[in-house]
């Protein structure tokens, strides 16, 4: 699984999904990817009518893991050394 930033400002990672899985395929592998590594807590998950909302910490930095029905998943943080972080997490899980 590997996600992307579209520059280094942008407060979100997105999801690439190269071998066109279904998505909910892919936000569950990151998702897993997250979730064994110890310096992650994923937190309490929040249901939207349209989207599941993670609360996370990547060592006490917060960040959401996003699961959407129409566009798929993706990562948000105001922080961006956070989505820097989860960036190598992710991309060398």
């Amino acid at each position: 699984m590997k996600v992307s930033r579209i520059s280094k400002q942008s407060n979100e990672l997105i999801f690439i999904n190269y071998k066109g899985l279904d998505e909910i395929e892919v936000f569950n592998n990151i998702k897993d990817i997250l979730s064994n590594n110890e310096l992650i807590q994923i937190g309490k998950k929040i249901i939207g009518p349209s989207e599941d909302i993670y609360e996370c910490k990547l060592n006490n930095n917060e960040f959401n893991l996003i699961y959407d029905i129409d566009y798929g998943g993706c990562i948000c943080s105001e922080n961006t050394l956070v989505l820097d972080e989860l960036e190598i997490i992710i991309n060398n899980g």
